[in-house]
């Protein structure tokens, strides 16, 4: 279960630092 959590954290973590990076790179 705690490894589902994980996976799940990781991937919401990984879209917000996406949608980040794209956002700077855009401004830029």
């Amino acid at each position: 279960m705690k490894l589902i959590i994980d996976k799940s954290v990781k991937k919401a973590v990984f879209k917000e630092v996406m949608a980040l990076t794209l956002l700077v790179i855009f401004n830029l």
